[in-house]
Formats: structure tokens, C-alpha cells, sequence
């Protein structure tokens, strides 16, 4: 495990780099493989994302346990 300091921006671009090296497909995997990995952290059911109050478009996922 290495562990890295830097700015965000660093770290950004750094994550950038690694993930534009994988293929297309690669890339749609490791998405959906994100989407379908268990929260660490859960949210409240009754979480209200400031997006909520603009009508914006969000996706949710339910935590699953």
C-alpha cells in the first residue's frame, strides 16, 4: 500500500491518469463495479441532497446489507 500527500488537484489528476489507461471497456466495468459496491459509510433514508430542492436529476443507490 503506498500512500500518497498531495494537493486534490494532484490527486485528481493522478486518478485521471490511471483510470484513462484502462480500455473503453475497462472503464464501463470498473463504473458499474463501483455502482455496485457496498457503501462504507450508509445514508439516511430520510437524506435530503441540496440537489433535492433544485429538481435536479440524482441517482440513488438503496443500501443493501
Amino acid at each position: 500500500m503506498e500512500v500518497f500527500i498531495a494537493t486534490k488537484e494532484d490527486h485528481n489528476i493522478r486518478r485521471e491518469e490511471a483510470f484513462l489507461k484502462f480500455s473503453p471497456e475497462e472503464r464501463l466495468f470498473n463504473f458499474i463495479g463501483s455502482l455496485c459496491a457496498p457503501r462504507t459509510t450508509p445514508i439516511p433514508d430520510d437524506y435530503v441532497h441540496p440537489s433535492d430542492l433544485k429538481g435536479n436529476f440524482i441517482l440513488r443507490r438503496k443500501n443493501v446489507e
